[in-house]
């Protein structure tokens, strides 16, 4: 059974490739006016479940990293009963859709995000219609794998994303344009240590006056 496993993923290895140079020579979703992040103030939100809870998870870490802006990695669930509620009513929301158990729900909060006024953006298999007839853009993905494998192939356009967003804002990964803040921290952690020596020096004048 090993043996298998190992050899469906060797084999991911073209649709892999496919799939990064569909994301590197077509950003043409990264121009469309539904496409998130034309506001240093933006916000957007990552969903999927099951194996895809984790891509999810690391896709919008990897916004964060480069860009600067909150993004948010959630259960498919889990969205429908927090983030449901969150302003700004536009707020893109990135479906995780890979073929498995969580298809149907994606598809069904795909279409409830589209109604509620947020920008969907489908990342699902390049011939699905089901969650791609709810979005705004589509991030399609190359070749077909297992759901308990699709996060292998299903991450590869966070790493896109991330460039594309931080470029139109203008800013670099991990707030590297910031040189200042390791003087910040440094900073305020040597008030703290000399606020701590005083407040011993205190505390020690306090106990001999005793």
């Amino acid at each position: 059974m090993a043996s298998g496993y190992l050899a469906e993923i060797e084999k991911m290895h073209a649709a892999v490739m496919e799939s990064l140079r569909r994301h590197a020579s077509e950003p043409a979703p990264m121009s469309n006016p539904h496409f998130p992040a034309t506001s240093p103030k933006s916000a957007l939100v990552m969903v999927g479940s099951g194996p895809s809870y984790g891509t999810a998870l690391f896709s919008a870490a990897k916004v964060v990293e480069a860009a600067g802006i909150l993004a948010i990695g959630q259960d498919l669930e889990e969205w429908w009963h927090i983030e449901r509620f969150a302003y700004p009513v536009d707020m893109p929301v990135f479906v995780i859709a890979p073929p498995g158990r969580s298809y149907w729900r994606a598809g069904d909060l795909a279409a409830t995000a589209h109604a509620l006024g947020r920008r969907v953006i489908a990342v699902t298999h390049k011939d699905d219609t089901e969650v791609t007839r709810h979005a705004h853009t589509v991030l399609p993905v190359q070749g077909q794998v297992r759901e308990e494998f699709s996060p292998l192939l299903y991450h590869l356009f966070a790493n896109y994303v991330a460039f594309y967003i931080a470029a139109r804002l203008g800013r670099s990964l991990f707030q590297s344009d910031r040189p200042e803040l390791p003087q910040l921290v440094d900073g305020y952690y040597a008030s703290l240590r000399q606020e701590e020596g005083f407040t011993t020096i205190k505390k020690e004048a306090t106990m001999k006056n005793r």
